[in-house]
């Protein structure tokens, strides 16, 4: 039986969650997302909804550089 504790919902974040985890504005995670600065989202199939992958963010994250 496949494991149901992971969602959708939790695979797959919009703008605002995104923002939250990296700190940042709606209007900053546009920007970095047009400056194609972080992961790009994924647009679902048959509607004009944006997603980001939750794994791609925290990857991204993970792959900063430490702050000195």
């Amino acid at each position: 039986m496949p494991d149901r504790s992971l969602t959708v919902d939790y695979l797959l974040i919009d703008m605002k969650a995104v923002a939250s985890l990296i700190g940042a504005s709606v209007p900053t995670v546009r920007r970095m997302t047009a400056a194609r600065a972080i992961p790009q989202p994924r647009t679902l199939p048959g509607r004009r909804v944006m997603r980001w992958l939750r794994s791609d963010i925290e990857s991204w994250i993970a792959a900063l550089p430490a702050a000195r």
